[in-house]
């Protein structure tokens, strides 16, 4: 009995032990680590990476060239040897191979000294200006090497992004699941500690209910037989204590299915933490990831939206270059070298368009509105024709048209896609028309470049220049629109006054066109206006983000 005893007393002893150890087991658990505590280096990292993100592209370069001497004209080509001079026997037909022989003989030695002269020539300017010829190839080398080392300073700095990037994801991956894995740690802790609770109270009930026995089995031993009464009292008490043992036994019953029930709400809870927590993370990972690669990809379209303009701008500086070589004149006992013209600029501009106003795709789509207003006879004049996006527009439908631009740029570009354009000012150009000459008239973007005495000119003589029938299309800068104002037209250095829509029509009426109609043209994104539907809000988003442009669209009857 005493041994039965001793292995309950060692059981609820082994119990109580392992109870304690879960307790400060779970204890220690409590305090759960997020990532940014775990690793600190998480946050220097990130503050690395977000200084990388803002990539440095280097801007275009500007070179200069000049000429000094003209070059001497091309060598023509010889002319064709004229055939069956002699008669068609066998004589006549030897004497015309040496015949034919010998003028080939005389027209070579005229090309080889025409070679001659020019190498002479090249050998001459070379030797009379060295210095411009090294100096020019000093400068325009120095120039390319600088746009090179900025441009693999730039790839450098991406590839280091990239680089720093990748071990960032890494990391935070890393404590994410680290985090995981300590929750999953709590949980079985958890577990484990109810598991304690339930084996410590049948070890103390076991041993309770051991020792009653042991008790009452010691007295009934040393009762006599005939102490009957003694017994039954005594019977009755250990029944008496053995209820009331059930009922504190109940009791602790009801209160560990309590405790039990407030643990399992409890884990439901940290389930439901867990989860959001989770759920958290995972959406600011993505949120992180999706910033970083729109960025990237930014970063990337601007990278190659400056190698772009960097090339264009290249090649309108040989374009320039060679069109001052081709209309320089002769110096006169090696005079200093001709100045420049004043387009030499334009690929400036030219650039600033292309940056500014808008890829040619969206303009063309944003134009292909105005090409179905042109249905009537004649030709279709683009006044301002920039890049050509109307040009392209009309030509796919077979309709005669041309444009004019003051801009060398344009105009080549114009031409470089096959499109019919010329050089010259919009008042200049319409003067040297006949009346009724014209099918339609379209300028987008011009007449806010013009003073005004010259658009009043140009709205008289856009009058009698069309057609009877004859449509006229002008699109310009929104003054109603703050946001028009602010992000367009001060934008640009070149601009002279904007121009009202009201002040537009009345000037096209007196000038005798009818039928005029004002259209509004680009809106401003949703996203940027004020969010509300009442008449307050209504009115400041048409003050604010009003329409960007607008075309009058008015007709010669």
């Amino acid at each position: 009995m005493h041994l039965s005893l001793d292995v309950l007393k060692e059981q609820r002893e082994a119990a109580e032990k392992a109870f304690n150890e879960w307790l400060t087991r779970l204890d220690s658990l409590h305090r759960i680590p997020v990532p940014y505590e775990q690793r600190p280096a998480l946050l220097e990292e990130l503050r690395r990476i977000n200084d990388l993100v803002h990539l440095p592209v280097p801007g275009p370069a500007s070179y200069t060239v000049q000429r000094t001497e003209r070059l001497p004209g091309q060598i023509p080509c010889p002319p064709d040897i004229p055939r069956d001079v002699y008669p068609r026997s066998l004589k006549g037909r030897i004497k015309e191979k040496i015949r034919i022989f010998a003028t080939r003989l005389l027209q070579l030695e005229d090309r080889f000294a025409a070679v001659n002269s020019r190498i002479d020539w090249v050998y001459g300017a070379h030797r009379r200006h060295p210095e411009d010829l090294d100096a020019a190839i000093t400068r325009v080398t120095a120039a390319v090497s600088a746009r090179d080392a900025d441009l693999v300073s730039a790839i450098a700095r991406q590839n280091e992004f990239r680089t720093a990037l990748v071990p960032f994801l890494n990391d935070f991956a890393q404590a994410s699941h680290d985090l995981a894995v300590r929750m999953q740690e709590l949980e079985s802790a958890r577990v484990r500690y109810f598991q304690t609770i339930i084996a410590m109270v049948d070890t103390k009930d076991r041993e309770v209910n051991g020792l009653i026995n042991n008790h009452v089995q010691n007295i009934f031993n040393h009762l006599n037989a005939g102490q009957d009464k003694l017994k039954n009292l005594i019977q009755n008490r250990v029944e008496l204590l053995s209820g009331r043992l059930d009922v504190l036994l109940e009791s602790f019953d009801r209160k560990l299915e309590k405790m039990m029930l407030q643990l399992h709400e409890s884990a439901l809870v940290r389930d439901e933490m867990h989860r959001k927590l989770e759920h958290e993370l995972r959406r600011e990972s993505d949120l992180l990831r999706a910033a970083i690669s729109d960025e990237i990809t930014r970063a990337r379209q601007e990278l190659f939206t400056r190698i772009g303009e960097v090339s264009n701008g290249t090649l309108s500086l040989k374009r320039q270059v060679q069109n001052l070589l081709d209309s320089a004149a002769i110096p006169v006992h090696g005079a200093a070298a001709v100045a420049a013209p004043s387009s030499l600029d334009d690929y400036k501009y030219s650039n600033f368009e292309f940056r500014y106003r808008g890829s040619e795709e969206l303009i063309r789509e944003r134009f292909r509105s105005y090409a179905d207003l042109f249905d009537c006879d004649g030709p279709v004049l683009d006044a301002g024709c920039g890049r050509g996006e109307l040009l392209e527009l009309l030509a796919d439908t077979k309709r005669p048209c041309y444009g004019i631009d003051i801009n060398d740029e344009m105009v080549a570009h114009c031409r470089e896609k096959g499109l019919r354009a010329e050089k010259a000012d919009v008042v200049g150009h319409l003067e040297s028309l006949g009346d009724g000459t014209l099918g339609g008239l379209f300028s987008a973007q011009v007449v806010e470049h013009l003073e005004p005495a010259y658009l009043l000119r140009f709205l008289e003589l856009s009058f009698f220049k069309l057609k009877k029938g004859g449509r006229l299309v002008i699109e310009t800068i929104n003054p109603t629109s703050l946001y028009a104002l602010f992000e367009a037209y001060y934008r640009d250095l070149s601009h002279v006054q904007p121009i009202h829509p009201d002040t537009l029509r009345f000037f096209v009426e007196e000038s005798g066109f009818g039928e005029i109609e004002i259209l509004s043209r680009s809106p401003v994104a949703s996203e940027l206006k004020l969010t509300g539907a009442d008449d307050n809000t209504k009115k400041l988003n048409r003050i604010l983000f009003g329409d960007q442009d607008y075309a009058l669209v008015a007709r010669k009857l």
